[in-house]
C-alpha cells in the first residue's frame, strides 16, 4: 500500500504547480460542470476560466500555472485546489495514448434532441478531459472549451439550442460552430450523446426524474403548438372562403392566454357562450378564433379588418398581457 505525505513546504512565487499524476475526475451533472465533493469541500462548479486554469495545471504549463495567485480572480479556486491535495510542485506529464472513438458519419436532424447520459466523468490529464470507454478501448478527449460546450447537452436540448447557448456562457471564447458540429459527431460516435429517444425504456430510466417532466414539458408544448397552428390555418381557410362567400368581413375575436400547461376554460367559455347567443347571431359580425394566441403562436393580422382581444387577466399575467397589448398596437398601423 502506498502513503501519501503531504508536502508542507511553503510555496515560492516562482515555484511551478502541475495536477496530480493520478489525475482529476471532472463530472458533467444536471447542475452543470463540477468538480465533486471530497476531503470536506463540497462540490465546486465550474466554469470556463476554472476549466482553462485546470488544462493548464494539467499540462503544467509554466505561463499559467505557477504558485503565484491568478490576477484573472481565481486565486481562491487555487487555494481550494491545494487544500484539496489536487496540486503537486512536480510536473506530471505522461504518455498519451491515442483516442479511437468512431466519429459519427452524419449529424442530428435539425429537430432531434439530444441529450447526455449524466453524469458523466471525466478525467483530468495532460492532454486534456479524457472519457474512456474500457470496455470498447474507445474514448473521447476534450479540451476546456469543448467540454463546456458538450456540458450544454446535460439536458434534452437540439443541437442549434445547444450552439445558441454554449455562444453565451463561452463568449468570445466558444468554439466555432463547425467545431461544435464536429464535436457532436464525436460524442454520437463514442456513445456520451444521444438520440432522445422517448420509446426507449433503458434511455427514459437513465434519465432523472426531473429531466423526464422537462423533456416531457418540452414535448407537450411542442406537440399543442402545432396543433394550435394547424387548427388556425385551417380555420383562416374557411374564413376565406366565408368572405368570398358571403362579401363580409367579420372582425376577429382572438383569445390571448400564456400557460400552455393550463387551457383558458374561462375564455373558452365565454366565447362558446357568445358563439350561441340568440341562435348564434353574433358570428353573423365576428370571427371567433377556436385557438389562442400566446408567446409561442403566430400573431394573426390586423392591418386588414379590425379584431378584439380577449385577455385571461390575472395578477401573475398582467405584466405579459400588456407586454402583448403593446406587440398587437404596434402590428396596427391603422
Amino acid at each position: 500500500m502506498s502513503s501519501i505525505v503531504e508536502d508542507k513546504t511553503p510555496m515560492r512565487a516562482s515555484e511551478a504547480l502541475a495536477i496530480l499524476p493520478s489525475g482529476v475526475m471532472i463530472a458533467v451533472t444536471p447542475q452543470g460542470v463540477m468538480l465533486p465533493e471530497g476531503d470536506g469541500f463540497p462540490a465546486h462548479a465550474l466554469g470556463l476560466d476554472e476549466l482553462e486554469l485546470l488544462e493548464a495545471l494539467a499540462r503544467s504549463d509554466d505561463r499559467a500555472a505557477r504558485s503565484g495567485r491568478p490576477d484573472n480572480g481565481l486565486g481562491e479556486f487555487l487555494d481550494e485546489l491545494l487544500a484539496r491535495g489536487l496540486l503537486t510542485r512536480a510536473p506530471s506529464r505522461s504518455p498519451l495514448e491515442p483516442l479511437d472513438a468512431p466519429i459519427a458519419r452524419s449529424g442530428p436532424r435539425s429537430n432531434d434532441a439530444l441529450v447526455l447520459t449524466v453524469p458523466v466523468i471525466f478525467r483530468l490529464g495532460p492532454a486534456g478531459y479524457e472519457q474512456l470507454e474500457h470496455a470498447r478501448g474507445a474514448g473521447v478527449r476534450l479540451s476546456a472549451a469543448e467540454l463546456l460546450a458538450a456540458s450544454e447537452f446535460r439536458r434534452a436540448i437540439t443541437a442549434s439550442e445547444a450552439w445558441a447557448r454554449h455562444a453565451v456562457s463561452a463568449g468570445q471564447r466558444r468554439i466555432d460552430e463547425p467545431s461544435f458540429e464536429a464535436l457532436i459527431r464525436r460524442l454520437l460516435g463514442s456513445g456520451l450523446l444521444r438520440r432522445v429517444d422517448p420509446d426507449d425504456p433503458i434511455q427514459q430510466r437513465a434519465l432523472s426524474r426531473e429531466e423526464r417532466e422537462i423533456r416531457h414539458a418540452i414535448v407537450s408544448e411542442r406537440t399543442l403548438l402545432s396543433v394550435l397552428g394547424r387548427r388556425a390555418a385551417e380555420h383562416d381557410a374557411a374564413e376565406r372562403a366565408h368572405e368570398a362567400r358571403t362579401g363580409v368581413g367579420r372582425t376577429r375575436v382572438v383569445p390571448v392566454h400564456f400557460q400552455w400547461q393550463i387551457p383558458p376554460l374561462a375564455l373558452g367559455m365565454i366565447v362558446a357562450y357568445a358563439m350561441q347567443y340568440e341562435r348564434g347571431s353574433l358570428c353573423e359580425h365576428y370571427d371567433f378564433r377556436p385557438t389562442w394566441l400566446s408567446d409561442g403562436t403566430g400573431m394573426p393580422p390586423t392591418a386588414e379588418r379590425p379584431s378584439i382581444y380577449l385577455f385571461s387577466h390575472y395578477v401573475w399575467s398582467s405584466a405579459r398581457n400588456l407586454a402583448m397589448s403593446e406587440r398587437i398596437k404596434a402590428l396596427d398601423h391603422t
